[in-house]
């Protein structure tokens, strides 16, 4: 199985995770990691790269991060460039559509599937509620 791991800026990977378990019920192989304030960015890297190395396994982990250009996102980019022997694949820009749809189809595809596919679901998810109204 994939595992995912989420990485944010606050406590919105520790959100999403948990409106997931809301939504979903009971699920594994999914942790967070969040970015604190007084947390310095080899510190945060350490602790990147110590979950990735646990939660690697043969079919990898896809890493979902809040913000492209983020230090969360540069830290994960960084500490999968760091260790060539884990399989990891990240994605910025997560919102719930996104993880629902990572968790839904992760033992249906294979890494590099899931992560493009994650990409799409990400932006299908936005849309104008306005819009979306108007049209019922």
């Amino acid at each position: 199985m994939i595992q995912i791991l989420l990485v944010s800026h606050g406590d919105y990977a520790d959100g999403l995770l948990s409106a997931a378990n809301m939504i979903l019920g009971e699920f594994e192989g999914v942790e967070s990691l969040s970015l604190r304030p007084d947390a310095g960015f080899e510190e945060f890297l350490g602790n990147v790269e110590e979950k990735l190395s646990e939660m690697d396994g043969a079919e990898g982990v896809l890493v979902l991060v809040d913000l492209y250009g983020g230090t969360p996102g540069n830290v994960s980019s960084i500490a999968e460039r760091r260790n060539p022997q884990n399989r990891s694949r990240g994605v910025a820009g997560a919102n719930l559509g996104m993880l629902l749809e990572a968790i839904s189809s992760r033992d249906s595809m294979p890494l590099e599937e899931l992560a493009a596919h994650c990409m799409d679901v990400g932006r299908d998810a936005i849309h104008s509620l306005e819009e979306a109204f108007e049209k019922s």
